[in-house]
Formats: structure tokens, C-alpha cells, sequence
């Protein structure tokens, strides 16, 4: 696969479809010539639920973020000091919070701040639109969250894909985000809602704006 060639998100969703593939990512940080890349990445063996209802005026997106990281041990367990983190959210639509399509800009900020109280060096903001970038950003709150947070919105190009090593039985090979590869944590940043092909999608679906197009 070229990568002077422009990679549509549509045609890439029907290829993995059609061969069922999986995508896993890793931070690598060197390639060798001639050889792919390989995307690899370890699972989390614990999984948390945190269940909160914003009906009272003290009520804070933030202090219900922190409360998921808390359950899990604190934002601490996941960000170092120095760390360039890439968070992925589902910004792929031109659509405004109340919509519920993307990942809400106050949840989106709430974690950006976290990892920056945690240390981190860089927070970076990463997905591959299907609607037009900058008009993504800016309905979705996106933009604002940068502006307002310091953390670095990145306007996806064709140029920022390489072609990885999935090691899958499936699917062998598929150009990944680099942004993604090349961070030191990546946070998958959902939004809960439903598709043609499943009645919820959460952070799996949320990785097609992390390959090919």
C-alpha cells in the first residue's frame, strides 16, 4: 500500500469488515528497513464501572473522570512524569455535544487535565476525521478543549499513516495513525451509542479513527 495515496476511513472500514480483522497498537519507537513495524500492545486485566448521575448543582464532569481513574488506582497508574500522552476521542463527526455522536468536549477536557496533573510532558489530541477536520474540531468542542487546556490538536493527513504488522491470523498488515504508535500512552475516549451493526459501541469501534484513511 502507497501512502502518497489517500486513504479513505469508508473504504477502510469495509476492507477490516470484510476480513474481520483486529488492531492492536504499541508504542513503537524504531523501524527497520524493508520490515514492518509490528503493532502490539498489552491488555488491561481489570475492567471498572463507574456509575454517576449529574442532577445536583455540584455535580462535576471532572470529579465523576476522576472517580474511573481513582477506581482503578488513580491516574497515576497510567501516566508518568514525562510522558507524551495521545488521547483518542470520537471526534469524527461534525456533531455538537447534545447530540451524543462524539465524545463530550467536558469529559474530553477532564481527562486531558488529569494527565497533565499526573505530569505528563505532552497531551496530544488524535483522530482521523470523516467529516472535514477543522469543522470536526470546531462543532465537536474539540478545538475549544485545546485552546483552552494547551494540549496539541492534530489535523489528520495521509502522510502521519504507516503501514504496521498486526500479526493477525486475519489481516497482516494496516496502516496505523503514527501519532498513536508513537506516544507513550494512549487513552481510547469513546462515546457510548448505537450502531447499524451492534446495539452499543464503546472503545472498539472508536479504533477506526486510529487506522487507514
Amino acid at each position: 500500500m502507497k501512502f502518497d495515496q489517500p486513504i479513505t476511513r469508508r473504504e477502510s472500514i469495509r476492507k477490516l469488515l470484510k476480513w474481520s480483522g483486529c488492531i492492536t497498537l504499541a508504542g513503537a519507537a524504531r523501524w527497520p528497513l524493508f520490515e514492518l513495524p509490528a503493532a502490539k500492545a498489552t491488555v488491561a486485566d481489570q475492567k471498572f464501572i463507574i456509575e454517576g448521575v449529574g442532577q445536583t448543582d455540584n455535580f462535576s464532569v471532572k470529579d465523576l473522570t476522576q472517580k474511573v481513574f481513582e477506581a482503578a488506582g488513580g491516574i497515576g497508574q497510567f501516566v508518568s512524569k514525562g510522558d507524551v500522552v495521545v488521547i483518542k476521542p470520537n471526534i469524527s463527526w461534525a456533531r455538537p455535544a447534545k447530540m451524543a455522536a462524539t465524545t463530550n468536549p467536558e469529559v474530553l477536557q477532564a481527562v486531558i487535565e488529569l494527565c497533565q496533573e499526573a505530569g505528563a510532558k505532552k497531551v496530544r489530541i488524535a483522530d482521523n476525521t470523516i467529516d472535514d477536520a477543522k469543522f470536526c474540531f470546531s462543532v465537536s468542542g474539540a478545538a475549544d478543549v485545546s485552546k483552552t487546556t494547551g494540549a496539541e490538536l492534530i489535523d489528520p493527513d495521509s502522510s502521519l499513516m504507516r503501514e504496521m504488522n498486526l500479526q493477525g491470523d486475519r489481516l497482516e498488515a494496516w496502516p496505523v495513525y503514527l501519532p498513536l504508535v508513537e506516544a507513550d500512552k494512549v487513552i481510547n475516549l469513546p462515546v457510548a451509542k448505537d450502531h447499524i451493526l451492534s446495539s452499543l459501541t464503546l472503545g472498539m469501534k472508536n479504533w477506526f479513527g486510529a487506522i487507514g484513511g
